[in-house]
């Protein structure tokens, strides 16, 4: 038997008794549509979700024969580090509103044609309309346009000091590449964060984008990125002026152009930002 006869301690008393007062057992009394307020709330959180893109078998050539021309495919799939939101376990009521706004998203599909398709199935929650994507780690061609060619509007952040679309030594140059290639698809990006970070690993820590200037860059960081959101800005301006064009060529000719969503475009919103892992910047 103990014999201790000190006083309890105080701060765990306390940190019980805050406990208890966090505590909200009333809840499930709370009227239906109240519930479904506070679980939309929990649902539209912002969330930085990180998005890796490993090559999952080595280059695949195909030809069919010596007239055509070769396609090279490099298989991937998208994962994250980022667990499953805990609304969508909570309960089945919490569940029900969450996938009102969460989808299983990032599959892939390849197809060169000859009744061969290649694919692998989508497996991450996504909210586009509060989640932040971050492609993270390296990006071979396929995958940084499949991303790209993304049919949802997305907020995104991309490091400029990773080898985009590139497996090899030269960085991926947004000024080197395509127009169509570079802003083409059916959908646009609304917001694009770019940063500079030579660690591309933050794998299950945590991290965030805090704003940036030029006085709290070196000069070489702020250089690249200034220069990347310039040729960016520049890619989407000639995009939407030959989209222009085309448009009023077919107008002319009276055909239908699937483009011509452009004349609700708007380009993307391009900040500079830096990386922040674990409170510590990269």
């Amino acid at each position: 038997m103990s014999t201790d006869s000190s006083p309890p301690d105080a701060s765990n008393e306390n940190s019980l008794s805050s406990m208890a007062d966090r505590t909200f057992t009333c809840f499930p009394k709370l009227p239906l549509e109240l519930r479904n307020m506070i679980w939309t709330y929990a649902a539209n959180q912002p969330r930085n979700l990180d998005l890796w893109a490993p090559a999952i078998a080595g280059t695949i050539t195909f030809s069919w024969n010596q007239h055509d021309d070769s396609i090279d495919y490099d298989p991937f799939k998208y994962c994250s580090t980022r667990p499953v939101p805990g609304i969508l376990h909570a309960n089945q009521e919490s569940r029900t509103v969450a996938l009102k706004f969460y989808e299983l998203s990032f599959g892939t599909e390849f197809d060169p044609g000859h009744h061969l398709k290649f694919t692998t199935p989508a497996r991450i929650y996504t909210n586009f309309e509060a989640d932040l994507i971050c492609p993270m780690g390296s990006y071979g061609l396929d995958a940084f346009f499949n991303l790209w060619y993304s049919t949802e509007s997305l907020a995104s952040a991309f490091n400029v000091s990773n080898d985009w679309g590139n497996s090899k030594d030269r960085p991926f140059d947004f000024s080197d590449t395509s127009l169509s290639d570079l802003a083409g698809g059916p959908c646009f990006h609304e917001e694009i964060l770019l940063y500079c970070s030579k660690e591309l690993s933050p794998a299950a820590r945590s991290f965030e984008f805090v704003g940036l200037d030029q006085v709290k860059s070196t000069p070489g960081e702020w250089e690249l990125l200034n220069d990347t959101r310039t040729e960016l800005l520049q890619a989407y301006e000639r995009w939407e002026q030959e989209q222009r064009l085309i448009g009023e060529s077919y107008e002319q000719e009276g055909k239908e152009h699937h483009e011509l969503h452009f004349a609700n475009f708007a380009p993307p919103k391009v900040k500079l930002v830096a990386l922040v892992v674990d409170g510590v910047r990269r």
